[in-house]
């Protein structure tokens, strides 16, 4: 999947809230997936803690997981035929990325 790169994606960092409105979950969830992710559990971007109580995501992690999630489901679906939650979040990001 071919997509625009950002330079500034690499350094660009995001808080729990803008990573749970561009993933499509609830701030609880992004915590859990990140908990698993830390653990070793999981290819959800690992957070960035800059403090004790100041935690980040890197966006560029972020959008690779998103675009892993989407190839990942496109082949699933091209195998069933079904739609994909995926492609949703890809599409999602897309629309973001447009926002800005």
């Amino acid at each position: 999947m071919a997509t625009e790169t950002n330079p500034l994606d690499a350094c660009q960092l995001i808080n729990v809230r803008k990573l749970s409105r561009l993933m499509g979950i609830s701030e609880r969830t992004c915590w859990r997936l990140s908990a698993l992710a830390e653990a070793g559990q999981g290819n959800f971007p690992k957070p960035v803690r800059l403090s004790a109580r100041s935690v980040r995501w890197r966006l560029a992690d972020v959008r690779r997981y998103v675009e892993t999630l989407a190839e990942a489901e496109s082949d699933e679906r091209s195998s069933n035929g079904l739609g994909s939650r995926a492609a949703t979040l890809s599409a999602r990001w897309r629309q973001a990325r447009g926002r800005r």
